[in-house]
């Protein structure tokens, strides 16, 4: 079996357009780097996988520190945009003749289209579970484009209480200081924290945040080993 292990070295950026709340609070905020704008938001920006978009953007100098004064109410925004990362692949006519071809995913966070070779290959709701894509067929000799949309998870959350007629009336989350947000959070199979707790940020990100690989063998992949155990007296 081979196993190319897909952890490391990704870009990420905003998937299609920048909507308006998006660049009018990025444009307000202060302590980035120099000549910045919404618009570098959309260039491929380089990432650590696992990892997730609100640490990135950090890191590489796009959005002030979180976690200082009030400026978690500065990036409520960006949980409100679909995001993309990316990713190439290198293979050989070996691997594409083998029988099975499946790219693996131990964390997906959270509502995710995967695309291999702009081919839709697997999809998931719930950051949980492990997600396995059938890719034969997909997979060619040489390079690959991998490509993963993750869709506003608060979009999503929205989109399943409206559709079963579930309404908060006061919001779901209130910081001290007044301001009110509803999450809908019950509705996402998602860390239900990030959506703000009593010691934590309302930082609801995305992002591949458990390891990922490709596996290519000729042989069947064991999931799972169920043990039954007899006992003779």
């Amino acid at each position: 079996m081979n196993i190319l292990h897909l952890d490391g070295a990704w870009q990420f950026r905003i998937a299609g357009e920048i909507k308006t709340n998006a660049a009018d609070a990025f444009s307000k905020i202060q302590g980035l780097e120099k000549n910045k704008s919404a618009r570098d938001l959309q260039k491929w920006i380089p990432g650590i996988v696992p990892g997730t978009v609100h640490h990135h953007l950090h890191k590489q100098g796009l959005i002030v520190d979180p976690h200082y004064s009030r400026n978690e109410l500065e990036l409520q925004w960006i949980d409100q945009q679909d995001w993309e990362w990316r990713r190439f692949i290198d293979t050989t006519a070996e691997d594409v003749d083998s029988v099975r071809q499946e790219l693996i995913f131990d964390g997906l966070d959270t509502v995710a289209n995967i695309f291999l070779n702009d081919k839709l290959v697997g999809q998931s709701v719930n950051m949980f579970r492990q997600l396995v894509c059938d890719v034969k067929g997909v997979l060619i000799n040489g390079r690959n484009e991998l490509r993963i949309v993750l869709k506003s998870p608060s979009e999503y959350a929205k989109k399943m209480a409206d559709k079963y007629k579930h309404r908060v009336a006061d919001g779901d989350w209130k910081w001290q200081t007044g301001e009110v947000r509803l999450t809908h959070r019950a509705w996402i199979r998602k860390t239900q924290c990030h959506f703000g707790w009593d010691w934590g940020l309302y930082l609801a990100t995305c992002g591949i945040w458990q390891t990922c690989r490709l596996e290519i063998a000729d042989g069947p992949r064991i999931s799972a080993i169920k043990i039954s155990q007899h006992h003779w007296g």
